[in-house]
């Protein structure tokens, strides 16, 4: 049986990634789209998440 991952959590690279993203977008050093765009690649890893 596949342990059950919280869909807010993120592992690894992908995780680091995305949070220093966050940062970025708290100090506007990149564009709201580029930060909508990791908020799509988020959701999208969720989904995949939530298949198993």
């Amino acid at each position: 049986m596949p342990r059950k991952i919280r869909p807010t959590i993120l592992t690894g690279k992908a995780a680091t990634r995305f949070l220093a993203a966050i940062r970025a977008n708290k100090d506007k050093k990149i564009s709201q789209e580029r930060f909508e765009e990791w908020q799509r690649n988020v959701q999208l890893f969720n989904a995949m998440l939530k298949k198993d």
